[in-house]
């Protein structure tokens, strides 16, 4: 791809990420993202065809950056077992600091049924193929419950990692939890990490 092409693909992605971001498929309009964009309609959609086929590049871009970013999961290697749980909440916790808008599009892309995500099937899937060994591995060491599948366990570090930014507003006016302070995020990540591990016996 010539360069001219590549930047102009990568102006309309960034400026219908934070687009889509904001607005959702439904209220983002593809006037404003040509206008941030710097380009006209047409050259939009004769590079992405669609408002739905930009969504699912935005989604696609999204989550390649994430796998960018889970690239250091992969080198974690047995030694690291015990702090499994808290260097993979950690992970995701800083990946949702860095991109604030992550969630967003994720809330948007579930209130739409899934309909623009096919292309993300398996796309992690390395990843948590590396993670699940480590983790039986755990399990057989006592690290972690044996009656708990990793399935269950890596949600709820994605769920954790998800909700401290999606629901913060909401969670100072409900329980007093102000997870905008990093310390009390990190209070709060050591103490779910410390529901998840087993404690070693005195």
């Amino acid at each position: 791809m010539q360069q001219r092409a590549l930047r102009t693909r990568e102006a309309i992605l960034a400026a219908a990420r934070a687009e889509f971001a904001a607005k959702g498929f439904h209220g983002a309009r593809v006037d404003r993202i040509s206008e941030k964009a710097g380009i006209n309609k047409q050259r939009l959609y004769a590079n992405f065809k669609s408002k739905s086929g930009l969504f699912a590049e935005v989604l696609k871009a999204s989550f390649a950056d994430l796998v960018k970013e889970e690239q250091h999961l992969l080198k974690l290697a047995p030694g690291d077992i015990p702090q499994l749980a808290e260097r993979i909440l950690a992970c995701y916790v800083a990946i949702h600091t860095r991109h604030p808008d992550f969630w967003r599009l994720l809330a948007w892309e579930n209130l739409e049924d899934g309909r623009h995500s096919a292309s993300l099937t398996g796309i992690q899937a390395p990843i948590f193929k590396h993670l699940k060994g480590l983790y039986g591995q755990g399990q057989k060491a006592g690290h972690f419950h044996t009656h708990v599948p990793f399935e269950a366990f890596i949600f709820n570090l994605l769920a954790v990692s998800y909700f401290m930014v999606s629901n913060r507003k909401t969670l100072k006016q409900s329980i007093g939890l102000d997870l905008t302070h990093a310390h009390t995020r990190k209070t709060l990540c050591n103490a779910i990490v410390s529901q998840i591990v087993l404690q070693p016996p005195p």
